[in-house]
């Protein structure tokens, strides 16, 4: 208000005062002039306190009202002739200075209006509500970005800063790596004091969990992926009892007892919470009948079901196959023969071979007396494999013939059949017209660098040359056979007494 003076015989009504930067509407009137009624009614202001004082006040007269906290009145609260002045209880600016434990930098937030916001700024290892920092996604969204910058700020509410507090800073990437882990991208985010439960690989367990505290992963020396123990009691058929094999760690062997009559197939060893699979099978003992032709059968004891054990005959006599351990610990059946008179033919093949100088000399520089024997052994044990030949039935020689190619070398295969009576003897077909069709498609030009592989991995198999297989690779890189010039004939059965390795016939 101010209190100005008019002329003799003059006053101001209503009362003079300044609002918002505006005087009110007075004016200087006759000292006779009436002053008005009164205000008989409190006025209407929202957000105000105490207006029922203001009952009775006179015209020109203001009521000194009060707003409720954090508010106050925009204008004076005057009554000009039975009426109030426009006034409102408008929320004050925050001018003091907001104090948050564990902020920094705050003093851009003093006299702020109503309504503003202010970032709130943490002292290292604390944040906005422990809320992790912005995400580049959520600042790209301008939305989303308000969203989240108003939860992590101050906020002006009628002269009082409201504010979410600064708490221990949440960890906003996920921990070092931990090996055998799967979720680690789902610890980001992960609020302090909290931990983080690994998930680990099949196989794998968690022995403790890594820590967040005021934003910085801790305990990860306890935090670790584990094998797995194999906690529970290993299930073998024809065993007995495994109990005490519960409760393993990974790697652990236990040992287990078979029944009467069986054999443990392997070692029980726990891997990684898994018992692996071994068996109690069944053996067969020395057959107790007489196989005819047989030497002896004393080293067939103790055949697991499902193996084999190879008959030795008496000299002379060669075996139809070995002696099949059958379920129930029986034995199936084969017995010895006589070649001479179950097989009386046989197909002799040969045809030029070079690019096994190379060999002879590397096998022979090992050890080797004769580098083309060890070559014709085998190229024997090679080709039977490979056919599905009865080794017994079959003869492989490699001999030094100045007429056979540029090197002088042939192979020669001699290979026992029947060409009236297809029979089956070892496994192994024995028609001579079918081993015959046989040899001729074996061999051919596009065959020579997959011969040579297979050769050299049934030399190397006996081999104690640590670098046998890519040196005999290497000795044997132009092997090559002369398919066209395979000659292939029938013959009768040489005697009892003749020599299966013999040279041969002479070929045309």
């Amino acid at each position: 208000f101010c209190s100005a003076a008019c002329g003799f015989g003059h006053r101001i009504s209503p009362p003079l005062f300044c609002s918002r930067g505006q005087w009110s509407n007075s004016a200087c009137v006759p000292d006779y002039a009436p002053d008005g009624r009164a205000c008989i009614s409190p006025p209407t202001v929202p957000q105000a306190a105490d207006v029922a004082k203001c009952v009775g006040t006179a015209s020109g007269q203001a009521c000194n009202a009060s707003c409720i906290k954090g508010h106050a009145l925009n204008k004076p609260l005057v009554c000009i002739d039975g009426r109030w002045t426009p006034s409102e209880c408008e929320p004050l600016p925050c001018n003091q200075l907001p104090v948050v434990p564990f902020s920094r930098g705050l003093h851009a937030c003093r006299g702020q209006d109503h309504g503003s916001i202010c970032p709130l700024l943490c002292s290292p290892g604390y944040s906005p509500a422990g809320l992790p920092d912005l995400l580049p996604g959520q600042v790209g969204n301008s939305e989303l970005y308000r969203q989240e910058l108003a939860k992590r700020s101050l906020k002006c509410i009628a002269g009082d800063w409201q504010n979410p507090g600064c708490a221990e800073a949440s960890c906003d990437s996920e921990p070092p790596t931990i090996m055998h882990q799967t979720n680690g991208t789902a610890c980001a985010g992960t609020l302090s004091r909290k931990v983080c439960k690994l998930e680990c690989q099949v196989g794998f367990y968690a022995t403790g969990y890594p820590e967040c505290v005021k934003g910085v992963w801790t305990s990860m020396e306890l935090a670790r992926c584990e094998e797995a123990p194999c906690t529970e009691t290993p299930k073998i058929a024809h065993a007995k009892d495994t109990s005490s094999c519960t409760n393993r760690e990974s790697g652990d062997i236990c040992p287990v007892e078979c029944q009467p009559g069986f054999f443990l197939s392997n070692e029980l060893r726990c891997y990684r919470g898994v018992w692996l699979p071994v068996s109690c099978d069944g053996i067969c003992s020395t057959p107790t009948e007489a196989v005819g032709g047989a030497a002896s059968l004393t080293h067939c004891d103790g055949t697991p079901v499902g193996k084999s054990c190879n008959i030795i005959c008496q000299p002379g006599l060669r075996a139809t196959g070995p002696l099949h351990c059958l379920e129930r610990g029986r034995w199936g059946e084969a017995w010895c023969y006589d070649p001479a008179e179950d097989l009386h033919e046989e197909l002799v093949a040969q045809l030029p071979v070079e690019g096994l100088r190379g060999f002879k000399e590397y096998a022979e520089a090992t050890g080797a007396e004769d580098g083309l024997e060890v070559a014709s052994r085998s190229f024997e044990s090679w080709f039977a494999s490979s056919n599905g030949f009865a080794k017994d039935h079959l003869s492989v020689s490699i001999l030094q013939d100045p007429q056979f190619g540029k090197e002088g070398l042939r192979l020669q295969i001699r290979l026992m059949c029947n060409s009236n009576d297809a029979t089956k003897v070892s496994g192994s077909n024995t028609d001579c017209a079918d081993n015959h069709r046989k040899i001729q498609h074996y061999f051919h030009d596009d065959r020579d660098s997959k011969l040579g592989d297979e050769f050299c991995h049934f030399y190397c198999v006996h081999s104690t040359e640590s670098l046998c297989r890519p040196e005999c690779e290497y000795r044997l890189r132009h092997l090559h056979f002369l398919p066209h010039e395979l000659s292939v004939e029938l013959q009768e059965h040489p005697t009892q007494g003749d020599k299966m390795n013999s040279d041969g016939p002479t070929f045309v």
